[in-house]
Order: C-alpha cells, then structure tokens, then sequence
C-alpha cells in the first residue's frame, strides 16, 4: 500500500510537471507567434512605404525571406511541440486511468481485508467466550 501511495504520489507529481510544460510550451508558442506577427507587421510597412532605393528593397526583401523561413522552421518547432504535448497529455491521461484503476483495486482489496480482520476479531471473540463457557463449565464439575 506505502509503494502504491509512493507510486500514486509519483504519478501526480509527474502529471503536475507535464502540465507545467504544457503550459510552458503554450507560453513560448504564443511569445514566438507574437514576435512573428510584429515582425511581418514592420515588415510590410517598410514594403508599403516603397520609393527607397533599389538596395535597401532588396535587403528588406531578404529579411523578410528570412523572417518567413525562421516562422516557418518557428511554425514546424511548434508543430513539434504541440505533437509533443499532446502525447504527454495521451500519456499522462492514461497513466491517471491506470493510477485510477490501481487506488480502486487498492480500495477493494483494504475493504476485503479489513472485512477479513473484522471476521477473524469476531471469531476470535467466539472462541474466547466458547472456552470461557468450557471452563466454568469444567469448574462447575469440579465443584
């Protein structure tokens, strides 16, 4: 029972740190889409305002090619890690079903137990008395 307590204690401990990194990763997502927008926001507006040299066009350009392969190697990361967190979330549904399963089989077998213990205390206590009923009997014969 202590190693299924430990076990169970474990576990949610484990659920409580997979949730946290869920909720992390949710963060560091959201921070990422955030500096992509604003970065395809000054982007633009540096395109819209147009009529500056040829060069500094074509280095806009390049930064904006930039900027959208760093999204995109950015989009496939968080792709990867919403795959990721969603196999945790999988897994640690499904480590709390069989952590369920276990406190109720561990709930059902204390109760047999103790059922068995309260059986035995009563039998116990029948025998007392049966022995008890046996020697005054004994001592009434005697007397």
């Amino acid at each position: 029972l202590a190693s299924l307590t430990s076990e169970t204690s474990r576990l949610a401990s484990a659920n409580k740190e997979l949730l946290t990194e869920r909720d992390d990763m949710r963060l560091y997502v959201s921070k990422i889409e955030e500096r992509l927008a604003a970065k395809d926001e000054a982007l633009e507006e540096i395109l819209a305002k147009g009529g500056e040299m040829q060069t500094e066009v074509d280095a806009m350009k390049d930064r904006l090619e930039k900027a959208e392969d760093e999204r995109t190697a950015m989009e496939g990361e968080r792709d990867r890690l919403r795959a990721e967190l969603e196999s945790a979330a999988a897994a640690n549904d499904a480590a709390r079903d069989e952590n369920d399963d276990d406190v109720a089989s561990l709930e059902g077998q204390i109760r047999e137990l103790e059922d068995e213990r309260e059986e035995m205390r009563d039998a116990m206590r029948e025998n007392a008395e049966a022995m008890e009923e046996q020697l005054r009997m004994q001592k009434e014969r005697l007397q």
